[in-house]
């Protein structure tokens, strides 16, 4: 896509990666681990005080098989949405889907080898966050932006997040 000098004059950040199976890992792992931990948490002690009451009331205990089906879930969900998006890119892109992130002033906008752009507004977003390798800005709409941290062709990480916290996002 052939960009205007006035584009490159108003870039500030560029993030240039190829997604890969690790990057589609640990983003999932994000997403359904890590993000949720304080809903699994929850959700562990009620069915713990649920479980304790059932047994006391109860002879048979059956219920006890809900906690590993609840974690076989999470887990096969887990891996059929990481598979569904890897196997989608080696059918787009053999070669590995090429994704170009480009920060302005005004708006987030993510490029992918197919040629396809998609502008955010940064008022989409509320909270950014890190993983070991990835910034992850996921909108109100529940969609994505994902940065790879060591793949700033123009800036650097801990800048993007700096400018990101001046747009009020929370990291």
């Amino acid at each position: 896509m052939n960009q205007s000098p006035e584009y490159f004059s108003r870039l500030l950040f560029e993030n240039k990666y190829v997604r890969t199976k690790k990057v589609a890992s640990e983003f999932y792992y994000f997403c359904f681990i890590k993000r949720s931990i304080v809903m699994h948490c929850i959700l562990i002690s009620l069915f713990l005080l649920n479980l304790f009451f059932w047994v006391l009331y109860t002879s048979n205990s059956w219920i006890t098989f809900l906690i590993p089906l609840y974690y076989a879930f999470f887990t096969f969900v887990y891996f059929m949405q990481r598979n569904a998006l890897i196997k989608r890119d080696e059918e787009i892109a053999p070669q590995g889907m090429n994704i170009t992130v480009s920060a302005t002033n005004e708006y987030i906008e993510v490029m992918s080898s197919l040629g396809d752009v998609t502008k955010f507004d940064y008022s989409r977003f509320k909270k950014a966050y890190q993983t070991k390798n990835l910034i992850i800005l996921p909108s109100k709409a529940k969609h994505a932006v994902i940065l790879h941290k060591s793949a700033f062709t123009l800036g650097s990480t801990n800048e993007f997040l700096a400018f990101l916290y001046s747009k009020g996002i929370s990291i």
